[in-house]
């Protein structure tokens, strides 16, 4: 399996950066066209990663 790799700058502090990464992950992630439901033709209420060290994304 190959790895995909991407790169980005913004502008802010890494602590912000990782907050929006991670807890307004619904507002920016293309549910859409990248969720397993929408293959089901239907949208997932929510999208969360949880925010202790082994855990998943639900």
């Amino acid at each position: 399996m190959s790895v995909f790799q991407k790169r980005i700058t913004v502008s802010c502090v890494p602590l912000v950066a990782f907050e929006v990464f991670t807890f307004d992950i619904a507002k920016w992630w293309p549910m859409e066209t990248h969720s397993v439901s929408a293959s089901n033709g239907t949208l997932p209420a929510n999208l969360i990663v949880s925010g202790h060290e082994g855990d998943r994304l639900v």
